[in-house]
């Protein structure tokens, strides 16, 4: 509508025009139409003129307008884009059982959502909750650092991202080398409460912050919580809580899988600490309690890569050996023998008293091919060590030996 008025009033101007050349034609022959006939021109000029500049400025306004529309868009085109991939990437967390697996996956989204930046996710170690440690990394220009203090960034510190730009007034975390050229993004990965790790942005000074930072920090810090939860879940199911070492439903469960096997035969080795319970009296269960734990970091060295160490209950422990005969377990069992005798044991400040080890041997398929058959019969072999005077090896004796039940 406002374009049809508009080359309307053009119009008009230009017919005013007209008739001001015809009044100028007649004011050769008529001298006092001449003044009366440069008026009418002159309008006619402005009014075109004017016009002209109006119809200009609205296509300039109609310019700007529709390339901030297509600005916009984009934007939206963009922001859509992120949160299909950031749904996507929520989904595959999901889909991830092990912290590995979803450490893996990291990357792949990160170099997506955050183009332009070099990217990196710590997590919190297991060990040590004052130390993060690099798990994943991605773009031109990776960072060298591969473990960071908490109390190295400002972002852990206040528990809130934070932003260093290239200006001498930014104040840089101690875990980034300073570069003029580079803005630098901290997030905590907060999740229940928890920190469980950082995520770190790099990019040029001149870089926009990127705006679906702390979505992706969300997103990974959930599920980051939640695996670890599963994992933790996993481990009670597996391990003894005193000594970490397998339990004893894990070890039968093994133990069965192996017996399964008809391509070789499995030693199963029976270990008890002799007399501890006069330890125990002497050291107070603190110390015996220590004394497990030292006892199974022992036996974790002693053993083999593929044995299964598991705490059988009280002071007992068992050693699936997959794949030895009788040879090899009796080895690796005077070895642990051996080196118990020089255990050291510290506990609230004192050095506890030395210990020696019974153990009995049972080997599948000589000494049977049921879980049943070969801890009993590598109980008796522990009885017999036992009654030769502890501190010893043994086998079962022949008259001993059980048998598979039918």
């Amino acid at each position: 509508m406002n374009t049809i008025m508009t080359k309307g009033r053009i119009a008009t101007g230009f017919f005013l025009a007209g008739c001001a050349l015809l009044l100028l034609d007649a004011a050769t022959a008529t001298p006092l139409i001449a003044p009366f006939a440069l008026v009418v021109f002159m309008a006619a000029f402005s009014s075109i003129r004017h016009e002209l500049r109006v119809t200009y400025d609205a296509r300039e306004a109609a310019a700007t307008e529709n390339a901030a529309l297509r600005s916009d868009v984009e934007r939206l085109e963009h922001r859509s884009r992120d949160i299909t991939l950031l749904a996507e990437m929520s989904e595959v967390l999901q889909l991830c059982t092990t912290l590995c697996e979803a450490i893996d996956v990291l990357p792949a989204y990160g170099i997506r959502l955050f183009p332009g930046f070099d990217g990196a996710v710590y997590i919190a170690g297991a060990d040590d909750a004052r130390t993060l440690e690099s798990a994943a990394a991605w773009g031109d220009d990776l960072e060298d650092v591969t473990a960071l203090n908490r109390t190295d960034c400002w972002a852990l510190r206040r528990l809130d991202a934070h932003v260093a730009d290239a200006s001498k007034a930014a104040v840089h975390c101690r875990h980034h080398a300073r570069d003029a050229r580079a803005m630098r993004v901290c997030i905590p990965l907060l999740a229940a409460g928890e920190t469980t790790g950082l995520l770190t942005l790099r990019a040029s000074s001149g870089a926009p912050l990127p705006a679906n930072a702390e979505l992706f920090a969300d997103q990974v810090a959930l599920a980051l919580a939640n695996l670890r939860m599963q994992e933790a879940l996993r481990t009670r199911a597996l391990r003894d809580g005193l000594t970490g070492l397998y339990n004893r439903r894990h070890m039968e469960e093994a133990l069965a899988r192996e017996l399964g096997r008809d391509d070789a035969s499995t030693g199963v080795l029976l270990i008890d600490v002799d007399h501890f319970k006069r330890f125990n009296d002497t050291w107070g269960h603190g110390g015996g309690d220590a004394l497990l734990q030292q006892l199974a970091r022992a036996m974790q060295v002693v053993c083999g890569e593929h044995d299964v160490v598991s705490r059988y209950g009280g002071e007992e422990f068992v050693v699936v050996m997959p794949h030895a005969g009788g040879d090899v377990v009796r080895a690796r069992a005077e070895r642990l023998r051996e080196e118990v005798k020089h255990l050291v044991v510290h506990h609230d400040g004192q050095l506890l008293g030395s210990i020696t080890l019974s153990m009995g041997i049972a080997v599948a398929p000589d000494h049977g091919h049921t879980v049943e058959t070969l801890i009993a019969n590598a109980d008796r072999a522990l009885y017999a060590a036992k009654a030769a005077g502890r501190d010893r090896v043994a086998t079962p004796p022949p008259q001993m030996v059980s048998r598979d039940a039918a």
